[in-house]
């Protein structure tokens, strides 16, 4: 049986909430929680952290709403490292950016086409295990930040 999920509340701009809840819907998903947890699990397993050089997707004013969200237990860690390495003063200002940045530099099929493995960093036993590494070196390259 799977652990329970873990509620969270984030403040999240019209845009990202959209986003989230279109993506599920384009990937027959049951809700925009399963793709925000399939977002998070992304960011583990390619070891996402630091984000600098985002391109905002929404504008720094944009109003901020609340949204319920359920987790994976292992999904708390990532976001405290987001939140970290970002210097971002919540953890809803963390996935803002998280969700920025995988909008603009990483395509649906490599976040929704392959399962994911919810086991711990290191895992090769998983079915997914095979694709999602064929499909990380198969990916094009992100576009280098201007500096």
């Amino acid at each position: 049986m799977a652990p329970p999920k873990i509620a969270v509340e984030l403040q999240l701009a019209a845009g990202d909430a959209a986003w989230l809840e279109q993506m599920a819907a384009k990937h027959g998903l049951p809700d925009a929680g399963k793709a925000l947890r399939i977002v998070l699990t992304y960011a583990r397993d390619e070891s996402l952290a630091a984000l600098g050089g985002t391109e905002a997707t929404e504008s720094p004013c944009s109003p901020l709403a609340a949204h319920s969200f359920a987790i994976e237990g292992f999904h708390e860690g990532v976001l405290q490292t987001l939140q970290e390495a970002n210097n971002c003063q919540s953890v809803s200002e963390a996935v803002r950016l998280l969700l920025r940045h995988v909008r603009a530099s990483v395509s649906e099929a490599l976040l929704f086409g392959l399962i994911r493995c919810k086991h711990p960093d290191g895992c090769t036993s998983c079915p997914g295990h095979a694709a999602a590494a064929a499909a990380k070196a198969a990916a094009p390259a992100a576009p280098a930040a201007a500096e």
